[in-house]
């Protein structure tokens, strides 16, 4: 998937994806969580997803089975999970990449325009 063309609505399905169906190595993982803890979620439903991923540790057959129940004692009882398990169509370097450049984006924001304009020197 062309970073360009991701929305950010598709991005963060992407990450929930990656969460939901990788087993990733746990300094990745914390990365991806660390980073998506931060991150300003587009959508409720992916909200409530990557909090109730954020602190599970599980294999990808045993997130699909009690996802959906995890949703529901969050109070998000009809949130459709099975997006979260169709293939993500990127690799994890692409989506840590999308998420540090928001960061980032979202750091640059936020300096007063003196610090900008010194940066850029």
């Amino acid at each position: 998937m062309n970073s360009d063309r991701a929305t950010p609505a598709s991005r963060e399905r992407i990450y929930l994806a990656l969460l939901c169906q990788s087993r990733l190595a746990e300094p990745l993982r914390a990365e991806l969580a660390s980073l998506l803890s931060r991150h300003s979620w587009k959508s409720e439903d992916h909200r409530a997803v990557f909090e109730a991923l954020a602190s599970w540790r599980a294999e990808p057959e045993v997130i699909r089975a009690e996802l959906a129940a995890r949703l529901t004692r969050l109070g998000f009882p009809d949130t459709e999970i099975e997006e979260y398990f169709a293939p993500a169509g990127v690799g994890l370097g692409t989506a840590l990449g999308w998420l540090r450049n928001e960061r980032a984006a979202g750091l640059e924001r936020r300096l007063p325009a003196r610090n900008r304009a010194a940066k850029s020197k």
